[in-house]
């Protein structure tokens, strides 16, 4: 019984409803009278449902190349597999009587591969990331250079005092102070609240003083020109800096040289992403074209009745999705309403 749920995910799909019609491996071909005579010789009889010759071949034909090998080499392994499918049939025909076809998971199950079909036909065959022409991936990456690099960053910690003597009294000491030291004098003396209870840390930001990635507020202009005129990781800012009426000493705690990412490593991020980005225009004209020829009615005013349950704890732990949408790329199994995050680039 283990062998054969460890199976079901292979041979549900490959494996047909047993009617007495043959399937054909490849049905764009005709095939002969003789070959069809052979596929659909019986192997094994469940009631009234029969496994033929050709539906183990089709379930052999979705194995890779290596596997398809060891069945074509080893008898043994060939009749285990036929078994197998002997197996799902049988587990197959007591599932129908128990009438659980009609069960709610089953009919969701059927609906999401059938969604996920009708997308491979009408879109995934055609739009592929190797579809995306190469002047399009290098257009992108020419009028998007800032995503590719990073400019120089450093990052400081500051004590703001209220004048200037105290100041200049303060950096005198503080130039003795390590890093450690010179945070809690700016928990205890800082008068910038924003950054005194983390030891006055401005964090990573650039010479024009914008925070890395743009979260949080910008740093003072002539904090930023002082910082980055400091040359040692550790050291302090030559003179005190007047930051309005207050006067700020600074320490040097970090620097990031600048980076850059080359189109020949950025180039596959940027295929996939315009394919994505394709993919789901194909989509909304795909959704749309059928709205448009089919009758569908929304009562939005009744989405007020819908009861959510609030998450237990542990749940909270987890990242989920903001909605349900249709299916994207990149998701080619699992339930089609869900969509992934997307992929960073570099």
């Amino acid at each position: 019984m283990t062998r054969t749920l460890l199976f079901l995910a292979l041979v549900f799909v490959a494996a047909p409803s047993r009617a007495q019609a043959p399937r054909t491996s490849t049905p764009v071909e005709a095939e002969s009278a003789d070959d069809h005579a052979r596929r659909d010789r019986v192997y094994a009889r469940i009631g009234d449902r029969a496994v033929r010759v050709g539906d183990i071949e089709d379930a052999l034909a979705a194995q890779t190349p290596f596997q398809q090998a060891r069945y074509r080499d080893d008898p043994a392994k060939l009749r285990e597999f036929a078994d197998r499918l002997v197996e799902l049939e049988v587990l197959a025909a007591e599932a129908r009587k128990r009438q659980l076809a009609a069960a709610p998971r089953v009919r969701e199950l059927v609906e999401s591969n059938l969604v996920q079909l009708l997308m491979r036909h009408a879109i995934d065959e055609r739009v592929t990331p190797q579809s995306i022409p190469d002047a399009d991936v290098r257009a992108y990456f020419d009028a998007h250079a800032d995503d590719f690099s990073r400019p120089e960053l450093v990052r400081a910690s500051h004590v703001l005092v209220a004048t200037q003597a105290e100041a200049t009294s303060l950096l005198e000491s503080c130039r003795t102070m390590d890093i450690a030291a010179f945070r809690q004098a700016a928990r205890d003396r800082s008068l910038d609240n924003e950054t005194n209870q983390t030891g006055g840390d401005l964090r990573y930001f650039t010479r024009d003083g914008r925070p890395q990635g743009n979260a949080g507020s910008p740093v003072e202009e002539a904090i930023a020109t002082a910082t980055f005129a400091i040359t040692d990781v550790g050291s302090c800012a030559a003179l005190p800096v007047q930051v309005g009426e207050r006067w700020s000493v600074i320490k040097l705690t970090g620097r990031r040289p600048a980076e850059s990412t080359p189109y020949e490593t950025s180039s596959e991020g940027i295929r996939r992403r315009l394919w994505r980005e394709k993919r789901d225009h194909e989509l909304e004209v795909l959704v749309a074209e059928i709205r448009s020829r089919v009758r569908v009615s929304q009562r939005n005013e009744l989405l007020r009745f819908v009861d959510i349950a609030p998450p237990n704890p542990a749940e909270l732990a987890h990242r989920h999705g903001d909605a349900p949408e249709l299916p994207r790329a990149d998701r080619q199994h699992g339930n089609p309403l869900e969509r992934p995050r997307p992929a960073a680039m570099h």
